[in-house]
């Protein structure tokens, strides 16, 4: 049997283990999530009764226009907890975007896949524990399909990362790993004046008690 406790929302709790996900079931984004950005854009619930997705939009009207979702600043996830987070996403479009998902504490401590098309072809992984950042090349091309990209924390503090269940390259990263409390987070950015889009099919968090 599983129970809800305080300690971060909508997670559930084992002995050993807490769990959180989100499908995206429903009329709309749940309480726990925070939604903003610039430019009027918005996080929408499409697709509610055949699967959910949450759909997040950088708005045309200037470039750089962006909006993201997090747990509003709380934040209850640690590296040394060996989190691991999981997001099914698809972009909508790999051009002139940049894209985040990953783990959060401020703009300098973070965990997380990064994509930005005016800096190249491929996602990179990146740890910034407020001396850095680390950032490396995955190989892995950005596209239009759906993928599951996943953190995974070590014992060691060493962070790997997967897409599509296969550890990418550069990884792990075992410099500047955060150690602050952490949030999920996810972020688009267009890089021209015109709406961009990005789907959400689930995020899925494991944490260690």
């Amino acid at each position: 049997m599983s129970i809800k406790i305080a300690e971060a929302l909508s997670l559930d709790s084992l002995k050993d283990r807490l769990f959180y996900e989100d499908d995206f079931e429903g009329d709309q984004i749940k309480d726990e999530w925070r939604v903003t950005g610039s430019g009027g854009g918005s996080v929408v619930v499409v697709d509610a009764q055949t699967g959910g997705i949450a759909r997040i939009s950088a708005p045309a009207g200037a470039a750089n226009n962006n909006y993201r979702m997090d747990w509003n600043d709380i934040r209850s996830l640690l590296v040394t907890k060996q989190v691991t987070i999981e997001f099914h996403v698809k972009l909508t479009s790999e051009i002139d975007i940049e894209a985040w998902l990953g783990l959060w504490f401020d703009a300098t401590h973070f965990i997380r896949f990064r994509f930005d098309d005016g800096a190249g072809n491929n996602w990179l992984i990146e740890t910034d524990d407020g001396t850095g950042p680390t950032s490396a090349d995955s190989g892995e091309v950005a596209d239009t399909a759906w993928h599951i990209f996943r953190t995974e924390a070590l014992p060691t503090g060493e962070v790997n990362f997967y897409i599509d269940g296969s550890l990418v390259a550069n990884s792990p990263l075992i410099t500047d790993i955060p150690t602050q409390h952490l949030q999920p987070y996810l972020y688009l950015e267009t890089l021209i004046n015109g709406a961009k889009t990005m789907d959400v099919g689930y995020i899925g968090i494991r944490q260690e008690r």
